[in-house]
């Protein structure tokens, strides 16, 4: 099959609601992000991490939904990052 579709598409008025932050916070840590969905409609994920009270992670999950990739051979991901890489030792 070589058909392509979105899964995922920042332009419908409801992506936004379907997207939740889980940061180190559940741990006591106090690292913050958040998800937006600009004007050009393009999802961003930012924040800040901290090692503060054993913390260390930032992330956004999707909520759960069925995709229906049966029969699907593979998954193509568009994804831009920032160039940054930080090292802790």
């Amino acid at each position: 099959m070589n058909q392509q579709e979105f899964l995922i598409d920042f332009s419908l008025p409801d992506e936004e609601t379907r997207w939740e932050i889980v940061n180190d916070e559940v741990m006591g840590g106090i690292s913050r992000s958040t998800m937006t969905i600009t004007p050009d409609k393009t999802g961003v994920f930012q924040g800040e991490l901290s090692l503060d009270n054993y913390g260390g992670f930032a992330s956004v999950r999707i909520l759960p939904r069925d995709f229906k990739l049966d029969g699907c051979d593979g998954l193509i991901l568009h994804v831009k990052g920032d160039g940054k890489n930080i090292v802790y030792v």
